[in-house]
């Protein structure tokens, strides 16, 4: 599916080229997230900032994720799985080792710009997942619980997503 298209179940799909267009998408993508987040009972201020962790999971992925071909797409999908909404950005890029991120808040890393976007990831979701599916690339798998779940804006819950766990080498998963 193409740029902002609805998926089954109510979930809304996203394909995101670099450039200027990539980021009016993110801002629609960043938007519909609090949206839901806020009709799912989640008050501003985390709905808020689960939009800054999902903002973080696209820019790595258009950044970091996009292997040696600059045109390679980065894919989003947001929507309500049972009492959650969950988001999941994949990229086709190189991958990497999320537990080799050094710890932004350690003394020496204070003044260094990198390690933030995952720092927040796991600060403002409930669950992160980090898989390297077989095709390649990273799928970061972002789920936030929602007080007041499913049959909200309109949308219906859909059936569990399989993900492809945290098996292979590079794979992690973190939760707060």
């Amino acid at each position: 599916m193409g740029h902002g298209d609805e998926g089954p179940g109510g979930w809304a799909w996203f394909a995101l080229l670099p450039g200027r267009e990539a980021q009016a998408q993110l801002d629609e993508i960043e938007a519909l997230t609090g949206h839901l987040a806020l009709a799912g009972g989640l008050d501003a201020d985390a709905a808020f900032f689960l939009g800054v962790a999902l903002r973080e999971a696209v820019t790595n992925a258009l950044r970091h994720g996009r292997g040696r071909e600059s045109s390679t797409e980065v894919s989003v999908a947001v929507g309500i799985d049972g009492d959650r909404l969950v988001a999941i950005v994949r990229d086709l890029g190189p991958g990497f080792d999320p537990s080799a991120v050094p710890d932004p808040l350690a003394p020496e890393n204070l003044t260094r710009p990198s390690g933030r976007g995952l720092f927040f990831m796991r600060r403002f979701a409930d669950r992160v997942v980090f898989s390297r599916p077989r095709r390649g690339g990273v799928r970061v798998w972002l789920e936030k619980r929602l007080p007041h779940p499913p049959g909200i804006a309109g949308i219906r819950p859909h059936r569990r997503i399989a993900t492809s766990g945290p098996a292979r080498s590079g794979a992690g998963e973190s939760r707060t």
